[in-house]
C-alpha cells in the first residue's frame, strides 16, 4: 500500500505575539498557531517543532499515539495544532486547540475535525486535505476557502491562499495551513475511508 501525497503549505504573517508554521517530514505533517501575550512566538514555535520532530523519530502506527504526541508536546502558548501522519493508505489525524481539517472529495467539502478531536480511515486518490489553523480559518472563512479548490492543484490552492491572507494585512498574524493532495495510491486497502457530513462547494 504506496501513498504519494503533493504537499503545499501557507503561513501568514508573523509578529513577536503571534507565529504560525507547517512541519513537513516523511509521512508527518503538522500546523502549529502560537501565541504568546509576552513575545517570544517565533522561540516557542520553534522548541515545540523540535519535540514534534524528535517524537516523530518513532512513526505512530495509531490513532491513540498520534494523538498522545500531540497531547505530549502542546503547551498553553498553543492556540492549534494538527497532526497528521499517514501509514501506507492510512491517515491519522489529531488536532489540539481550535484548528480545523477538511476534506475536498469530488465536489464536496466535508469538515473532518473542528477542535480538540482525533480520526484516522482511508484515503482515496485525488483526494484533498486541508489543515488549518484557528486564526486561518476564522479569518477567511470556510466559504472563501471551499471557493479555492476547484480544479487547481495544492501549489495553485496555496499560492491563491497565501494572497488572500496578505489581503488581511497583521490581522494573517500566526496564520497557517497544509495542503495535502493524494496524487497516487496503489493497492487501496478496502476497510472505512475518512468521512463527514459533507457540502456542495
Amino acid at each position: 500500500m504506496i501513498l504519494q501525497p503533493t504537499v503545499a503549505s501557507v503561513v501568514g504573517q508573523i509578529s513577536e505575539t503571534r507565529w504560525g508554521q507547517v512541519l513537513q517530514s516523511p509521512n508527518a505533517y503538522a500546523v502549529v498557531e502560537v501565541y504568546a501575550k509576552d513575545g517570544g512566538a517565533r522561540q516557542i514555535g520553534i522548541n515545540m517543532f523540535s519535540k514534534l520532530a524528535n517524537a516523530l523519530d518513532t512513526l505512530p502506527t495509531s490513532l491513540l499515539q498520534t494523538s498522545a504526541i500531540v497531547t505530549d508536546v502542546v503547551s498553553d502558548d498553543i492556540v492549534s495544532l494538527i497532526l497528521m501522519v499517514n501509514v501506507g493508505a492510512v491517515l491519522y489525524v489529531a488536532s489540539y486547540g481550535g484548528g480545523k481539517v477538511f476534506l475536498k472529495r469530488n465536489q464536496l467539502l466535508a469538515k473532518l475535525v473542528d477542535g480538540t478531536q482525533a480520526i484516522s480511515g482511508s484515503l482515496m486518490q485525488g483526494d484533498t486535505i486541508i489543515a488549518a489553523s484557528r486564526g486561518f480559518v476564522s479569518m477567511l472563512g470556510e466559504k472563501e476557502l471551499a471557493s479555492v479548490f476547484d480544479n487547481f492543484t495544492p501549489q495553485e490552492v496555496a499560492e491563491k491562499l497565501t494572497l488572500l491572507l496578505h489581503k488581511h494585512g497583521e490581522a494573517s498574524e500566526g496564520g497557517a495551513a497544509c495542503i495535502y493532495h493524494v496524487t497516487c495510491v496503489d493497492d487501496l486497502p478496502s476497510g472505512d475511508t475518512l468521512v463527514a457530513e459533507a457540502a456542495d462547494t
